[in-house]
């Protein structure tokens, strides 16, 4: 399983790494995992790599977490995209991408 992570903030970005390595470690699941701090740069990525699961932030600069979650529609129907957001106002929107969960952070 492969993870791609999207926040802006590097303090969050690096706390959820390490929420993702502690939950590795403590249930001894094998998955991958990739950081980026701007969604310009993970919507490259995406011609590149397939993640199965997308961790977004919703208030980017550039494309915003939503944008970037059609991005990842337009050629990824099936992959679970979970938005880690301080801005619970766009919860009602993260529908139009089938997101599985909008978390509010902090989470």
């Amino acid at each position: 399983m492969k993870i791609a992570i999207c926040d802006d903030d590097k303090n969050e970005l690096f706390r959820i790494l390490s929420v993702l390595a502690d939950y590795q470690t403590q249930r001894n699941i094998e998955f991958s995992y990739k950081p980026f701090d701007n969604s310009t740069e993970l919507a490259s990525n995406l011609l590149q790599e397939h993640y199965d699961i997308y961790l977004l932030d919703v208030v980017m600069p550039g494309l915003n977490g939503i944008e970037l979650a059609k991005e990842i529609r337009s050629s990824d129907k099936a992959a679970d995209i979970i938005f880690l957001t301080s801005s619970p106002e766009f919860a009602v929107e993260s529908y139009t991408v089938k997101a599985s969960n909008y978390l509010v952070k902090p989470v």
